[in-house]
This record gives C-alpha cells, structure tokens and sequence, in this order.
C-alpha cells in the first residue's frame, strides 16, 4: 500500500495506531469495553489528538501555503473523519 503524505502527514496512521494500542493496553481488564465501545472510543481520541496537532502544525505554515496532509486531507481534517466514524459505528 502506498501512503501520500506531506511533510507530517505520516503521523496520521501513527497515531491511530498508537491510540489503539494505548487504549487497548489501558482497558485490558475492564468488562465494559465491547468490540464496538472500545473502536469509538479508540477513534474519538485520535480525532482528538489530530485536531489539536493538525491546528497546531498547519497554523505555522500559513505562509508557506503548503499544510501537512495524508493522502491529499489536512491532518485537522482526518479527526472529522473519524468523529464521524464513530458516530456512525455508535448508532
């Protein structure tokens, strides 16, 4: 698979993969985290984490025009995905 990315847009994968695994080790234990709870869960704090990261990056390179993205989608872009995702995947 081929990953497209600019500049730090590689740490979209990065840190969904990382959110997992934290929450995963996090909740090993615990009853209450289904199959469906814990993937939300997973996907709404790595939204979170991109959206602030995302801002943060893209706010520095206003006059450079150029922003981090993955696969063509602005990092801050890629934690809408997932909120909606989530939502979808909780109803």
């Amino acid at each position: 698979m081929i990953l497209i990315f600019r500049k730090f847009g590689f740490l979209v994968p990065i840190i969904t993969i990382l959110s997992f695994l934290f929450l995963k080790i996090l909740m090993e234990e615990s009853d209450l985290y289904t199959g469906k709870n814990f993937l939300t869960d997973a996907l709404i704090s790595s939204g979170v984490i991109l959206l602030l990261l995302g801002v943060k990056l893209n706010k520095k390179n206003i006059k450079n025009k150029t922003s981090h993205t993955f696969f063509f989608i602005n990092i801050e872009y890629w934690s809408a995905i997932y909120f909606l995702v989530s939502a979808y995947l909780h109803i």
